[in-house]
């Protein structure tokens, strides 16, 4: 079902003209007040929600849908299982860039020839043996694992490293965290949006380099990757690409998705129990407004879960220092905890998501 995603023009206000109108008036008033910067209360969003699309409010007593085998549980059949344990998440965080490529498919912009390859320098942050904080150790020892793996997403005219705090904190949290910089959309080089429908490979041939690096053995990321353990993760234009990377293309590699800021496209995303999603967006975000991570929420199924951010806009509540920063950290490490299988529950999702004035959290586990 559905594929690369439609390409995005360039011009931001062509895209906000394309938002296509969310049915329900409800829904539509909610979105809007969100937009205009007004505070809707969790109460108000609770019943709105509830109107849209069924039970929305979080519940502490919903079981982890991952028992010993998450694999077993929310993958295709023939996926390996893999023990809930895992190992103490250490306290360093080491960072090395791989020079990855894709070397059956050439970047073509303009109906031109650019390379004849995809080139996707990617950074790569870990779990590193060291001291806890906010300094990365270049090259510092992996800690033993093996750990899960988040394919990380970036969106137009920035580069991974402007989402370097929210990455840093993933890792430190215990998870393999790889984000390249995509040939047309990363911020320093030749820019074409359009680029984005090639982007879904691109994170599946991320996949495929790091899982083969893992298993070989030798190397900087030696038996570092459970490849039973997969999430896919993109804010604004990188949201798109990862949602299609996971429901379009149907890689059945990849288990959770986090789409932040992101948009929906033809036939993506999907109802499939194998992509537990967690849909993150700001409601005064004026460039991928809040119709649009509705779109995404209604056209998936369960479990899917949505973090509104009160006054938040597009970058800030993801890269900067903000109120939300610590929420978004939160929330995301625990959903993709809890549905590796991994110990944290829905109680401690909805407690981190639960900040009056500042956030909320809803959805169905």
């Amino acid at each position: 079902m559905g594929g690369a995603p439609a390409p995005r023009q360039a011009s931001r206000r062509q895209h906000l003209r394309r938002v296509r109108v969310v049915v329900g008036v409800a829904l539509v008033q909610a979105v809007a007040a969100a937009v205009a910067g007004q505070v809707v209360s969790s109460q108000d969003r609770r019943a709105v929600a509830a109107a849209a699309s069924g039970p929305v409010v979080l519940r502490s007593d919903v079981p982890s849908l991952h028992p010993a085998s998450p694999a077993a549980a929310a993958g295709p059949a023939d996926r390996p299982s893999t023990p809930a344990a895992a190992p103490a998440p250490p306290t360093g965080v080491g960072v090395i860039t791989l020079d990855l490529y894709d070397p059956g498919r050439p970047t073509v912009a303009g109906g031109r020839v650019l390379a004849p390859s995809r080139h996707l320098p990617t950074e790569v942050r870990y779990p590193a043996v060291g001291p806890r904080g906010g300094d990365e150790g270049a090259g510092a020892p992996l800690a033993a694992g093996p750990w899960p793996l988040v394919v990380f997403a970036h969106g137009y005219d920035v580069t991974p490293d402007t989402y370097r705090h929210l990455l840093h904190a993933w890792a430190q949290a215990g998870f393999i965290v790889a984000a390249p910089a995509f040939p047309l959309e990363a911020a320093g080089g030749p820019l074409d949006e359009n680029d984005l429908a090639n982007e879904p490979a691109d994170i599946g041939a991320v996949i495929t380099a790091l899982v083969a690096r893992s298993a070989a053995g030798s190397g900087p990321l030696a038996h570092a990757i459970d490849p039973n353990r997969i999430a896919v993760a993109g804010h604004s234009d990188g949201a798109v690409a990862a949602l299609a990377a996971a429901f379009g293309r149907s890689d059945g590699r990849i288990g959770p998705v986090i789409a932040m800021a992101g948009a929906a496209s033809a036939g993506v995303p999907h109802p499939d129990p194998r992509h537990p999603l967690l849909v993150v967006q700001g409601l005064a975000d004026t460039t991928d407004p809040p119709v649009n991570s509705w779109q995404v929420y209604q056209a998936a199924r369960p479990p899917r879960i949505l973090l509104e951010l009160y006054g938040a806009g597009h970058l800030p509540p993801i890269a900067d220092d903000t109120p939300w920063r610590p929420i978004v950290e939160s929330v995301t490490i625990d959903f993709l905890r809890h549905y590796f299988g991994l110990g944290a529950t829905i109680g401690a999702l909805a407690a981190a998501g639960t900040h009056p004035g500042v956030s909320f959290i809803g959805g169905e586990a």
